[in-house]
């Protein structure tokens, strides 16, 4: 596999139930970005840019390494969205590129970090060397 792009970005890993705000106008409900959301982005546009030419348009694996400060219970896949729309137009055009991922969530109290590392995909099925069992109902 190739590796496309790494990179690390410190502190909590930002949840999608944080990465939103909503506001009422009128009789309408209105969603923008909040500053921990905006932060991420302008990090990974900031020092993925400089190491990029220009996103990819292949397909992708992405492996996604969570380590949060303490052992609360949370959903592995809240992240996931703040990741992913911090790396379009940067990494790659769009999020759907993304065929495969792989995510870990590890308990970290001194370094509370994100690590994501970008893989051009290099086969049609790419299964990590695990056995899958298709159950039928």
């Amino acid at each position: 596999m190739k590796l496309i792009h790494s990179y690390t970005i410190l502190g909590r890993p930002v949840s999608v139930n944080h990465a939103y705000i909503s506001a009422v106008r009128g009789k309408r409900v209105i969603r923008f970005p909040s500053k921990e959301f905006k932060a991420v982005k302008e990090f990974v546009k900031k020092f993925c840019v400089k190491d990029l030419a220009e996103p990819t348009d292949k397909d992708l694996f992405v492996i996604i390494d969570l380590y949060y400060p303490d052992k609360r219970r949370r959903d592995l896949d809240n992240p996931l969205k703040v990741i992913f729309d911090s790396g379009n137009k940067v990494i790659w055009n769009d999020d759907s590129q993304i065929k495969n991922l792989y995510v870990e969530s590890h308990l970290d109290r001194e370094i509370p970090r994100t690590e994501v590392y970008v893989y051009e995909k290099p086969w049609k099925n790419l299964h990590l060397g695990r056995t899958i069992k298709r159950i039928s109902i």
